[in-house]
């Protein structure tokens, strides 16, 4: 007796494999045009603004902030860790969100970076509290840097700062009160020229 006959499908061709392979790739690409771009990885949060900032700032204990202008920050840092107990810079405080004004791939335009510096520097001057430092050069600088625009007269009008004390990047001996000045103080200089030698004796005004 005979074997009955089988008969079994062809393998498939490639050119099947192909046609299989394609329709896939179609359907991929289908839902993958679907799928919006991640904007959540590339698109910076609004800025912030001067109370928002707050919430991204750690407030700086009592008597241990310092603050500076473009051209002291390296000694101003200097001056902080010098300290007991230490001071602390905005950089210090400040959470990630700063790395979005640092960053040169930030998406943030140079307006939008200088506008953060600007809120949250007056951010941390609102959190100040106590005895305040700022290092300031001993030629006093010609820009209208955040300093002069806008941390100082946030401090003088911080109910909870007591003192301002200048100390010249030249010289961290050279220490003087800033603020409060009897008349004629600045942004930079105080006639009265007192020095600093600790404590928070307020002087009249």
């Amino acid at each position: 007796m005979s074997r009955p006959t089988t008969f079994s499908r062809p393998p498939p061709s490639l050119t099947s494999y192909s046609l299989v392979l394609l329709f896939t790739l179609s359907i991929f690409g289908t839902f993958a045009s679907a799928i919006p771009p991640l904007k959540r990885a590339t698109t910076a949060p609004p800025v912030p603004t001067v109370e928002e900032c707050k919430a991204h700032i750690t407030t700086p204990p009592t008597d241990q902030s310092i603050f500076y202008t473009l051209n002291t920050v390296d000694s101003a840092r200097e001056f902080a860790i010098e300290q007991v107990p230490r001071l602390y810079l905005l950089e210090d405080l400040i959470d990630d969100i700063s790395d979005y004004a640092n960053s040169p791939n930030s998406p943030w335009s140079q307006a939008e970076k200088d506008l953060f510096w600007d809120n949250c520097s007056q951010a941390f001057a609102e959190l100040t509290r106590g005895v305040t430092f700022v290092v300031l050069p001993s030629v006093i600088p010609v820009t209208p840097e955040v300093w002069k625009r806008i941390e100082y007269n946030a401090l003088v009008g911080n109910l909870d700062v007591d003192l301002i004390v200048k100390v010249i990047a030249e010289n961290f001996n050279n220490q003087t009160i800033l603020w409060p000045c009897s008349s004629g103080g600045t942004q930079y200089t105080c006639p009265d020229n007192v020095p600093f030698t600790g404590g928070t004796t307020l002087m009249s005004v």
